[in-house]
This record gives structure tokens, C-alpha cells and sequence, in this order.
């Protein structure tokens, strides 16, 4: 299966509405990037979805502070070293595609947007994942190995949620 990372620094300027298009794949994964200014660091972030910021509703929202909320398929992490946030949606599907939102509340003044094109393209190449469980210390099963056309392309390890096993994507 093929993660497409996307990262997108966009920007938070007061009256300022910034948009980007982001690309992923059926059954893949992005992540975008999402940045805001220093004085808007202890507000809300959020990212939503629909037509419009005014027509936008929440997919996934929080106020903790480098700390990762979820839900679902969507993950939201606001890192306030860095001034940005990042939003994880994984097992993509095309109906996901749209238009999404990156947000920070401003609760004296109209919030903060950034608008998100997200195309979501089918990519026969790629149509299965390897899950393989491997125990501290031990090794990857021989059933896990990477076939011969694929040697040079690039290979991802992820550490499954509320599990200690390692998912080979």
C-alpha cells in the first residue's frame, strides 16, 4: 500500500485565506501540515469539511497542546514549538475527497482558514498491505519480505494504535 505524504505549511495571517490541493491515494494515507501564528498558539484547533468555512462541519477538533486527538481515520496533533498542527486521515477512500479545512479559533474575532482541495486517486499498484506482528527484540517474518520490483522504492513502518505490533504499509 502507498502512503503519499503531503506536507503543506499554510498560514494563519489575520484576513488572510490561503488554499491547496493535496493528492492521496485509495487505501493510503496524507498528512498535512497546517500552520498558524505565535498568538494564536492556546486557541482550538480543528479541521472540517464542506463548501465553505461558514458551511464547515468538524471532523476532528482540540485544545490540548502537543498531544494527538483522534478520531477515526483523522488524527490532529498541535505541535505549539512549531506553531503548526498536523492532521493524519488514513485508509483513504474516494469519498473522502473534497473540500477540507484547516481552522484555529479565534473566539474575538472571526476564526482563522485555510482551504484544502483533497483529490483521492484509485493506484492498482498498491492494492494490499502486510500486517505482521514482531515482538521486541525479534525479527520480521520471512513472509513480510519485500518482492524484487520493489526493492528501491520506499518502505514504511508504522506502529499500530493501542497495539505493540509494527504495520509493514
Amino acid at each position: 500500500m502507498r502512503i503519499l505524504l503531503i506536507v503543506i505549511l499554510l498560514s494563519f495571517m489575520t484576513g488572510c485565506l490561503s488554499s491547496f490541493k493535496v493528492t492521496g491515494y485509495s487505501g493510503g494515507t496524507v498528512i498535512i501540515y497546517c500552520e498558524y501564528s505565535i498568538e494564536k498558539i492556546s486557541s482550538e484547533k480543528y479541521f472540517c469539511m464542506g463548501e465553505g468555512s461558514w458551511s464547515c462541519e468538524d471532523i476532528i477538533r482540540t485544545g490540548l497542546k502537543n498531544s494527538w486527538q483522534n478520531s477515526g481515520r483523522f488524527s490532529l496533533y498541535d505541535n505549539t514549538e512549531g506553531n503548526d498542527f498536523k492532521v493524519i486521515i488514513r485508509q483513504l477512500t474516494k469519498q473522502d475527497e473534497g473540500t477540507y479545512w484547516c481552522g484555529v479559533d479565534k473566539p474575538t474575532a472571526p476564526d482563522s482558514y485555510t482551504k484544502v482541495e483533497l483529490d483521492v486517486k484509485t493506484d492498482d499498484c498498491c492494492e494490499k498491505s502486510v500486517t505482521e506482528t514482531v515482538y521486541l527484540g525479534g525479527e520480521l517474518p520471512s513472509a513480510a519480505t519485500i518482492q524484487r520490483d520493489h526493492e528501491d522504492s520506499i518502505k514504511h513502518f508504522c506502529k499500530k494504535a493501542k497495539t505493540s505490533r509494527l504495520v509493514l504499509i
